[in-house]
C-alpha cells in the first residue's frame, strides 16, 4: 500500500513493460488516446467529488510537502513531481 508509484511500475515491468503510463494531469488526453488505439471512444471524466470532511488544501503545509518529498524522493525524480501547491 505505501510502495512508491515507482516502485510498483518497476514490479510490475517485471513481468511485462507497461505500453502506456497516464499522467494525472494528462489523464483524459491520455484516455482518449487509448481508446483510439483500441477503436472506441473514451468517456469524458467528471471531477472527483470531495469525500473527505475538508480539502486537501486545508491540511497541507510546508512540512508536510518537505516529508512527503523525502518519503516519496524516487517518485518526484522518476516522475518529474513538483510541489503540490505549485
Amino acid at each position: 500500500v505505501w510502495a512508491s508509484q515507482a516502485a510498483v511500475l518497476e514490479a510490475y515491468g517485471r513481468l511485462a513493460g507497461p505500453d502506456l503510463v497516464l499522467r494525472e494531469e494528462r489523464l483524459q488526453e491520455g484516455l482518449d488516446f487509448l481508446a483510439a488505439e483500441v477503436g472506441c471512444s473514451a468517456p469524458k471524466i467528471a471531477p472527483a467529488e470531495a469525500e473527505a470532511p475538508f480539502a486537501l488544501a486545508d491540511v497541507v503545509d510546508d512540512e508536510i510537502e518537505a516529508a512527503c518529498r523525502e518519503a516519496y524522493q524516487r517518485d518526484y525524480a522518476t516522475f518529474g513531481f513538483r510541489r503540490w501547491r505549485g
